[in-house]
């Protein structure tokens, strides 16, 4: 019976994967607040700046992660009853095995990241996912190959806590999040550090609402995909 439930799990997996098969439907999330740039005035607005660290959040902001969340789920729906996020064991097998099968780069964090690496800024993700339990490299190993990074990046896990003292340690001048909490916190690290949101694709698997504009930051235009 759990190897019937995890087969069709895969199928729709797959599914959900195609153009036009999405299982949720598509949402038109329009900001509130804040102030909407295109990526060609963000660069712009960084040519006076000196080479500085820079933090991205990493579902939904920096990769496509539903369907490793969802496969994971389903894997542990007996087990956890809905409570999956408490477990760590859940965080492991995203970590270190279905994100390298399952999550895909955005095309916004792409772009981001090289022009980050053409300035010869210092990149830091941060996430509030649990780090693998026993501790591993393969988050910062999978980014570093995505991203065609020159080294394997720092990789902060919070383990479902806020991540204000994250950002906070790292001193960054620009931070990349898709959540409201990743707004509300950078705020909270710093009121100095550039908030900037990610629109998260109307595709995502994670129903937790969002409010770009919520807390008057800067919204990055087009960067749902």
């Amino acid at each position: 019976m759990r190897q019937r439930r995890m087969a069709m799990l895969v199928l729709l997996c797959a599914a959900a994967a195609l153009p036009g098969c999405a299982s949720r439907p598509a949402s038109s999330v329009q900001p509130t607040g804040g102030r909407t740039l295109g990526i060609a005035e963000l660069e712009a607005s960084m040519a006076p700046l000196r080479p500085c660290t820079v933090v991205f959040d990493i579902d939904d902001t920096t990769l496509y992660t539903g369907l490793a969340f969802l496969f994971a789920q389903g894997y542990f729906e007996e087990r956890d009853a809905g409570r999956y996020r408490d477990d760590r064991a859940f965080w492991t097998l995203i970590n270190d095995s279905l994100d390298a099968r399952f999550s895909k780069p955005k095309r916004i964090a792409r772009e981001l990241i090289a022009f980050h690496r053409q300035r010869g800024d210092t990149i830091v993700f941060v996430t509030s996912r649990f780090p693998s339990e026993p501790a591993t490299e393969r988050t910062s190993l999978l980014l570093q190959r995505l991203f065609a990074l020159p080294s394997a990046p720092p990789v902060i896990f919070t383990s479902q806590q806020p991540k204000t003292e994250a950002i906070r340690s790292v001193h960054p001048a620009l931070s990349y999040g898709d959540s409201d909490g990743d707004i509300a916190d950078t705020h909270e690290a710093d009121p100095a550090i550039r908030a900037i949101r990610i629109i998260r694709s109307p595709v995502s698997y994670n129903e937790r609402p969002t409010t770009p504009g919520k807390y008057g930051e800067e919204i990055l235009a087009n960067s749902a995909d």
